[in-house]
């Protein structure tokens, strides 16, 4: 797919689109808000001998220690760190996990490729961490160089920084645009070689065996699974290449909801792509089917309390850790619902 060039006046348009029509919009996490398309412009910001303090979602970029001392008092000691040379920042809240690192973190590398500012200036780049494979794999695509890595500070490690390139949030509410989902294709379409896989990957349940919403089967959930085709996969075990390649052969995509439907943006038109949900929901991943065409649909679960999004106050304020790591109960009732749904697909295919 070839990626259309973006000056940086073009990516803060949010695709020509102001406002959705929210009553139009089947999915809960819409249907229950009623704010429009985040309209976030998206800004590079340089800055010359500054220190730049990362932690706990915040960052702080400032001229004077002085102005962080309140912090300091807070995390204990401080050891600083000199950098020499430009360096560019993409650390993002939770980009040390997939989803996030590649559309909040990796579609920064875009915004400066497409600027005035040259790559090949670079000197250092500043990540969230660099040690997990699909993140190997996506910085050796970008062709960087000999450009030197640095993770975010460790322990309490503070940067002083001579020149850095800081690009401002790209996402808000979890809102991708397209032009992230074309980056993003076109990036692993450059990857000539063919993953050693030889079945078919028509139908694909994203497995989570532990962890944050586990699938919970009280029915013959994972029998139909298997008598029906699916490939399981737990895609920790899989390069982002190896993903590429099942998931835009897969006419269908199951699974509870998760950084694993990231892959989605490699799937072709009309594939059928059902989200499993119980307390915490997202439209991340519809907001993808809809950039791509894809046929989304979502089923509610209720978590092993008997709870799902539409019986609780969903205040992850206070609750963030119980309500992201809810269960997912799949009973006869969500299976004959999934079963239906695919049923539909494939008759109207």
């Amino acid at each position: 797919m070839e990626l259309t060039k973006h000056t940086l006046s073009e990516l803060v348009k949010i695709d020509g689109v102001d406002t959705v029509n929210i009553p139009s919009i089947k999915h809960p996490r819409l249907v229950r808000r009623s704010n429009h398309i985040p309209q976030n412009k998206i800004h590079i910001n340089v800055y010359e001998n500054v220190f730049l303090y990362q932690r706990n979602g915040k960052k702080y970029i400032v001229n004077s220690l002085n102005e962080l001392q309140e912090e300091f008092r807070e995390f204990g000691g401080i050891e600083v760190k000199e950098v020499r040379g430009k360096t560019f920042n993409i650390v993002e809240n939770g980009a040390a996990l997939f989803s996030h690192w590649m559309f909040d973190s990796i579609c920064k590398y875009c915004i400066i490729r497409d600027s005035s500012i040259d790559i090949n200036d670079l000197e250092n780049i500043i990540v969230n961490t660099s040690s997990q494979q699909f993140q190997k794999e996506t910085i050796n695509l970008l062709d960087l160089g000999d450009i030197n890595i640095i993770e975010r500070n460790k322990g309490n490690e503070l940067l002083k920084l001579d020149y850095l390139i800081d690009v401002t949030p790209i996402r808000v509410s979890m809102y991708t645009r397209s032009w992230q989902i074309e980056f993003i294709r076109d990036l692993f379409s450059n990857k000539k070689d063919r993953p050693n896989i030889n079945k078919d990957y028509s139908k694909i349940f994203i497995n989570r065996s532990s962890g944050r919403r586990k699938v919970i089967d009280n029915s013959d959930f994972h029998q139909y699974l298997k008598c029906n085709g699916f490939e399981i996969l737990n895609l920790e075990n899989y390069s982002v290449t190896e993903a590429k390649y099942m998931f835009e052969r897969a006419n269908v995509i199951l699974g509870p909801h998760g950084a694993g439907f990231s892959n989605i943006v490699f799937c072709k038109p009309n594939t059928l792509v059902i989200e499993l949900f119980s307390q915490h929901i997202s439209s991340e991943f519809y907001n993808f089917s809809e950039v791509l065409n894809l046929n989304h649909k979502f089923v509610t679960c209720n978590d092993l309390k008997g709870n799902n999004w539409s019986t609780i106050a969903l205040d992850y304020k206070n609750n963030f850790v119980e309500i992201n790591s809810a269960e997912i109960v799949v009973d006869n009732d969500v299976l004959n619902k999934i079963k239906e749904m695919i049923e539909d697909h494939e008759f109207n295919s």
